[in-house]
């Protein structure tokens, strides 16, 4: 059972990861590279600024999370949640039988089997298979080879033929299977359709290991999580390097296009994975389609402290994936990064999933962002959010396969291989600029900046309270409108020629009380208003508070 589920999940989260890297004349950072995952890698973390994705952004289901955690009230309402909810460990004779277990494993199944759900899926199916298939090509090219591109398959020609494929070097994880291979090699038309089947079956059997891989760091995070750590160590079994028989047949015989064959093999193994972990109360309708997220139907209710649960275990795991992908490297960063885009997709549907109740429900007082007015205008803001990440992601893949075809000289073999590809050629400034208004973005939605410098490149408006927790907010010439309080603990904010809007109460703590003493003594770091032109404007429709607490 784990066999068969292994590799075909893995094909649908990993469709777009194959390309790497880029070489021009405006990118010298970045070093040739003929390895695609190497080259993906340095074109990630060198030209697309990927340390604002990783280490700075924070998605706003976060800011929720971590309110609750500070929470008294609300910490004992969950206690007594958790006896009522889930069965205390001295009742659960095996870790992996345990509720708290279950919840983590149908959230790294969402994670795992997202790309399904997407828009850009069918192009991402496409465009892995081609990379891979694109190197392995211009190896044939250049080969000094005994067999034509349009020589039949046949039984009597097949073990021959392979065995030359194998001497070039390419499809080093396919042809591990070359018996298995060689009973099916003749569903192959000639050799170019022969290499395209070659490029399905080596796409799945390279990512499955390099997600056993992820898995396996972040499950040696986890410390003393141990429903945590068994979840991961649940889902990593999943992963094998080992292809089935079946498997191979499927990909050597299936006529459908290549997104066609994934979305089939998907439903499958939602199924199968569903039934391995003993998810026994999900309707059938669920495990066969690719479109439905397991989280949602395993969590089932709407309840405030069931919707923190969620939210909470999703915390954990965007935890220990962030560290992944900023400790991995080569196919392994692929794929940890490839997850961690899944996550921000997944973040940003859980913001919105759990606002509305936080603005209906006694709850909401909670939150230091939440004005209770603003719903409707907070909401388009996180839909705005995921329309960011979703293209920065997207420009991130198709910006990768373009300079990697470019700069390892692959152009005329990528025609061949796709005569349908086209060169996108995204620059660093494109890069700028996206990250740019995801950060605004993000700094807006989760309600803080989180003590990070903004310097505004446009009129910018927070729909809720905000606070400004150190660093430097620079209105740089723009309209910062804040239709809820500002609260300044810490940090500089520069009008510069710009424009301050509070709707509610603006609060500067410019003082702090001394431990020891008692007594009110300044410190350097609390918060400052700086307005140095003539021009600057603040208008504060609550009152401004130069507080000493």
């Amino acid at each position: 059972m784990k066999r068969i589920v292994s590799v075909l999940l893995v094909v649908c989260v990993l469709t777009s990861m194959i390309s790497v890297g880029i070489v021009t004349s405006s990118a010298s950072t970045i070093s040739s590279s003929d390895d695609y995952y190497t080259y993906k890698e340095s074109y990630i973390k060198n030209y697309c600024t990927y340390d604002c994705l990783v280490n700075e952004m924070r998605l706003p289901y976060r800011a929720f999370v971590e309110t609750l955690d500070k929470d008294t009230a609300f910490q004992v309402e969950l206690d007594a949640w958790k006896l009522a909810t889930i069965s205390p460990d001295s009742l659960a004779t095996e870790i992996t039988q345990t509720q708290q277990c279950k919840y983590y494993e149908a959230i790294l199944i969402d994670l795992l089997v997202r790309n399904t759900q997407e828009e850009s899926f069918i192009e991402n199916v496409q465009s892995f298979k081609d990379s891979i298939h694109v190197s392995a090509w211009k190896k044939y090219v250049d080969y000094n080879s005994n067999i034509l591109i349009d020589t039949p398959i046949t039984s009597e020609n097949a073990d021959a033929i392979l065995k030359e494929i194998k001497s070039m070097g390419n499809f080093g994880k396919a042809l591990e299977y070359a018996d298995t291979i060689s009973d099916y090699i003749d569903y192959a038309v000639d050799i170019s359709d022969l290499f395209d089947k070659l490029s399905k079956l080596e796409m799945i059997a390279q990512m499955s290991e390099s997600y056993a891989e992820v898995l396996n760091i972040m499950s040696s995070k986890c410390g003393n999580n141990v429903y945590l750590n068994t979840a991961i160590d649940n889902v990593a079994l999943v992963f094998s390097k080992d292809l089935t028989v079946e498997q191979i047949k499927s990909i050597f015989i299936a006529k459908s296009a290549p997104y066609v064959v994934f979305e089939e093999f998907m439903k499958e193994v939602k199924k199968q994975v569903i039934s391995y972990l003993g998810m026994a109360g999900l309707a059938i309708d669920l495990a066969q389609s690719v479109g439905t997220v397991v989280a949602n139907s395993w969590f089932g209710t709407e309840d405030m402290i069931n919707d923190y649960y969620e939210m909470s275990s999703l915390y954990e795991i965007e935890d220990l994936l962030r560290t992944a992908v900023l400790n991995t490297n080569g196919s392994t960063f692929c794929a940890a990064f490839k997850m961690y885009e899944n996550i921000c997709l997944m973040g940003c549907d859980y913001s919105k999933k759990y606002v509305e109740p936080l603005y209906t429900s006694l709850f909401g007082k909670l939150f230091a962002w939440a004005t209770n007015q603003n719903y409707e205008n907070y909401s388009a803001q996180l839909d705005d959010l995921k329309e960011q990440l979703s293209f920065m992601f997207e420009m991130i893949d198709v910006g990768a396969d373009s300079w990697y075809v470019i700069d390892t000289g692959n152009t005329e073999n990528m025609n061949a291989v796709n005569e349908s590809f086209t060169i996108i050629q995204y620059t660093k400034e494109d890069y700028n600029n996206q990250n740019e208004d995801i950060k605004l973005d993000t700094y807006s939605t989760y309600g803080s900046n989180r003590g990070y410098d903004i310097t505004l490149t446009k009129d910018m408006v927070i729909n809720n309270n905000f606070v400004a927790t150190g660093g430097t907010i620079d209105l740089n010439g723009h309209t910062l409108t804040i239709n809820g309080n500002l609260l300044q603990p810490s940090g500089q904010m520069y009008i510069d020629g710009g424009t301050l809007e509070v709707n509610g109460d603006y609060r500067i703590q410019s003082y702090e009380k001394n431990s020891v003493t008692d007594e009110m003594e300044y410190v350097s770091s609390s918060g400052y208003l700086v307005m140095e032109k003539s021009k600057d404007i603040v208008e504060i429709a609550g009152d401004f508070i130069i507080q000493s607490n």
